[in-house]
């Protein structure tokens, strides 16, 4: 079964072992576990549903946005993307090679610190829509 963001999963499995238990018959029981399955996914499709309707609308807001001709409303997606990839490119490229550099010309000299990319690291995965991505793949049974 694959990952239960809602928590009803449980509450299904639960009910299952009541129904054994109310039902000492195999067959009764196991027709009152396919009608709480059917129930079940009926709920996981409505929620399938409203979650793709809402993905819609959020596509469609993306799209007006884009086709904006104001830079402030069609180039913020982009402005923070090249704020992450200039804050990365710093750390993990610009930085080293500075470091190493001033190494050469004064043995002394301090490190430039490097910076907290937690939160950017938040913010370009939050763009990216990785973070749901990872909680489809769980709700699919794809990842573990």
């Amino acid at each position: 079964m694959g990952f239960d963001i809602t928590g009803l999963g449980s509450i299904f499995d639960f009910g299952g072992k009541i129904i054994d238990k109310i039902f000492p018959d195999k067959d009764a029981a196991d027709k009152a576990k396919l009608e709480m399955f059917k129930l079940q996914q009926e709920g996981a499709f409505k929620e399938l549903e409203a979650n793709l309707e809402l993905a819609k609308g959020q596509l469609e807001i993306n799209r007006t946005e884009a086709a904006s001709p104001n830079l402030f409303v069609s180039g913020w997606r982009p402005a923070i993307g090249w704020v992450c990839v200039s804050a990365y490119a710093f750390n993990y490229l610009l930085m080293p090679l500075l470091n190493w550099g001033a190494g050469f010309i004064t043995p002394d000299a301090p490190a430039i610190l490097a910076l907290d990319t937690g939160e950017l690291t938040t913010l370009l995965f939050g763009m990216l829509g990785i973070g749901t991505l990872r909680t489809f793949e769980k709700m699919k049974g794809v990842a573990s």
